[in-house]
């Protein structure tokens, strides 16, 4: 079974199992990142970026655990053993901005500009990336390869060094802090989609 599977399959149990928190949590989401609308070249990556945060980070307020936390626990018994397993792994899910270091026929060479350790992600359209170019998504484990959750947020090739930059001054240990980051610079690139008549760069500046 493919990731997407797997995925769709924990979307739907917290669809149905956590339906009023979902949308609470969705309004919590867009609320913070301001004004955002169907219109916008990135809603549906903001939407994927939503869903990821919510199944794998947002604690349920009545559960003390996130939605796949939850699912596991509930599916003890119904999953087989090796599903169950698979699951598990992606409670070790990496979310952090990546910098594409080399581009194969069947997945992505990366460097995660936190803590500079590599993966190589398979991917079935590996030409979508671009070398040097830096993005938001999360990683999950499946099986022993790695592979790309939903949410991807691209930033601009000419942001890249910028970025890298910036990452470097950050303390490694806060991880607040760089998660707030993250999110800062999806509304960077929110901006730069809505004024393309600016250089994508000049949003990148910090």
């Amino acid at each position: 079974m493919s990731v997407e599977l797997y995925l769709d399959e924990l979307q739907r149990y917290a669809d149905e199992n956590f339906h009023v928190d979902l949308l609470a949590a969705r309004v919590e989401y867009f609320a913070g990142m301001g004004s955002i609308n169907e219109d916008d070249e990135l809603f549906e990556a903001h939407l994927d970026r939503f869903l990821d945060w919510f199944l794998f980070e947002r604690v349920l307020p009545h559960g003390r655990q996130t939605p796949l936390a939850a699912f596991i626990q509930a599916q003890q018994d119904r999953l087989p053993a090796e599903n169950l397993r698979l699951y598990e792994g992606f409670l070790k899910n990496v979310h952090s901005l990546f910098s594409v270091q080399k581009i194969d026929k069947t997945g992505v060479h990366l460097r995660d500009l936190a803590d500079k350790i590599k993966y190589f992600v398979v991917e079935e359209v590996p030409n979508a990336f671009t070398k040097g170019q830096v993005f938001e998504a999360r990683l999950l484990p499946l099986g022993d390869e790695w592979y790309f959750s939903k949410g991807y947020i691209f930033h601009p090739l000419s942001a890249a060094k910028a970025i890298e930059k910036k990452v470097k001054h950050l303390d490694p240990r806060d991880r607040d802090a760089y998660r707030t980051f993250i999110r800062e610079l999806a509304l960077r690139r929110l901006k730069a989609d809505r004024y393309k008549h600016i250089e994508p760069a000049q949003f990148y500046r910090f």
